[in-house]
């Protein structure tokens, strides 16, 4: 019988041993986490932006950008536009930079609108997972210093 015992044990590790991933801090039973890999750049991409203001203000507005396919990896030219609730609305260009991997990141700096976001610039590095671009952004130093603007929050998802 001892045998038998022994012999089950040694099945019973190889198996659990066959189902690890290798993460030894999850329990066996916890799925392992679910990373989605970026989808490519060109195309629409919709959703908020947060803007915040020195004092506490705060508001959301919708943001649509817009990315062409420049035929470099890196590189992508494209336009945004921002429609916020006081009615302001304004489109410019924006320049994005594609951070290789393992960064998973994208930086995107925005020309000036004079129709909203006071007239300022913004930038932000945002990290990409899937089909979304999530992430701070803010007006870069120096720029507009006579506008409260502090930068605030991106959230895109990329239209099907």
């Amino acid at each position: 019988m001892p045998r038998v015992l022994s012999c089950a044990a040694v099945a019973l590790s190889a198996l659990v041993l066959s189902c690890s991933d290798g993460d030894e801090r999850r329990s066996p039973t916890e799925p392992a986490p679910v990373t989605t890999a970026p989808v490519s750049l060109p195309g629409t991409w919709n959703g908020t932006m947060t803007v915040n203001r020195s004092g506490g203000a705060s508001t959301t507005c919708t943001l649509r950008l817009t990315v062409q396919d420049e035929n470099d990896p890196l590189i992508f030219a494209g336009n945004w536009t921002l429609q916020c609730p006081d009615g302001s609305r304004g489109t410019e260009l924006a320049v994005l930079f594609v951070l290789p991997d393992p960064f998973l990141q994208v930086n995107i700096s925005a020309l000036q609108s004079s129709a909203v976001l006071d007239g300022c610039q913004w930038a932000g590095l945002v990290p990409r997972q899937g089909r979304k671009l999530s992430g701070d952004w803010q007006k870069p130093t120096g720029s507009c210093p006579g506008s409260t603007i502090q930068g605030g929050k991106l959230d895109l998802t990329k239209a099907e």
